[in-house]
């Protein structure tokens, strides 16, 4: 039953399923197949992959899975991983098995950012009460939300740097621009000037990670792997995103800003371990 929230997270209401290591062995076999043709590897090469004899004879050197091909052979009689890796390529060759799961569409709740009427907003309105996990998942659920539209994930991810850790913002922006953010979002988004006090680096990945995680399991994030972007997805509905709460405030903020902002150079401004993760495609 330890699984069964998170089988609700996917939008899966059906009775648990029964252990069935056949069944495991044939869907772990698609899933590798899946993957093999989406790096774009040939059958030849994942045929290399799974077993290097398989293609360059019984006496090459080299091998790649020989404990699980051992184990396999002393209890099947064969190499089982390596036939059913390759039939399930093979049916996806004569479209017997989808390659591709079906699209989820990109919420209708997609949106532009409200536009921001900062004269009613109280000094601190987006400061962050209390800075947790729960937190960074109400702040990129925000975010998300925010999107106009299919947007790059490397977008997405200088905008979460900014939202999590508003300092960074604040290098990049005019100086009247930098003052309403500062006033808003409080002492977070604080330059620091004393060459004495170290700037740590914070540590935005964790949390990004598990908000992430999450995120795309419900479905609130559709990912396009091929144009590389993010949009918001059906499941975002089970946040309650209040436009007149911080998060969603700092997120237009941030996204009105990087409209103006050129992303190279808003990057080359970050830390080298940032920069990195910024401009990976994946989260």
């Amino acid at each position: 039953y330890s699984m069964a929230p998170f089988a609700r997270d996917l939008n899966y209401q059906g009775t648990p399923f029964a252990w069935n290591e056949d069944r495991r062995a044939n869907v772990r076999a698609e899933l590798d197949a899946w993957y093999a043709r989406a790096y774009g590897l040939t059958r030849d090469e994942l045929r290399y992959i799974l077993d290097p004899a398989d293609v360059m004879g019984a006496n090459y050197p080299s091998e790649t899975f020989r404990i699980l091909k051992n184990n396999e052979v002393a209890r099947f009689g064969e190499y089982r991983t390596a036939r059913l890796v390759l039939a399930a390529w093979d049916r996806m060759e004569r479209g017997e098995l989808s390659e591709i799961s079906p699209p989820t569409a990109v919420a209708e709740t997609s949106r532009p950012p409200t536009p921001i009427d900062f004269t009613i907003l109280p000094d601190g309105a987006w400061a962050n009460p209390n800075p947790s996990a729960d937190s960074s998942l109400a702040q990129i659920a925000a975010l998300i939300s925010a999107l106009p539209g299919p947007t790059p994930i490397a977008h997405v991810r200088l905008a979460a740097i900014f939202v999590l850790e508003p300092r960074y913002l604040s290098r990049r922006l005019p100086q009247k621009e930098r003052g309403r953010w500062s006033r808003l979002v409080g002492h977070a988004a604080d330059l620091v000037t004393d060459p004495k006090v170290i700037n740590l680096t914070p540590s935005i990945p964790a949390g990004w990670r598990n908000a992430v995680t999450q995120l795309l399991g419900m479905r609130a994030i559709v990912e396009d792997p091929a144009a590389h972007t993010w949009a918001a997805g059906p499941g975002l509905d089970q946040f309650v995103v209040d436009d007149a709460a911080w998060p969603y405030g700092r997120a237009t903020f941030v996204l009105q800003a990087l409209s103006k902002i050129n992303l190279d150079e808003a990057v080359a401004d970050l830390p080298g371990d940032d920069q990195a993760w910024v401009r990976a495609s994946a989260a």
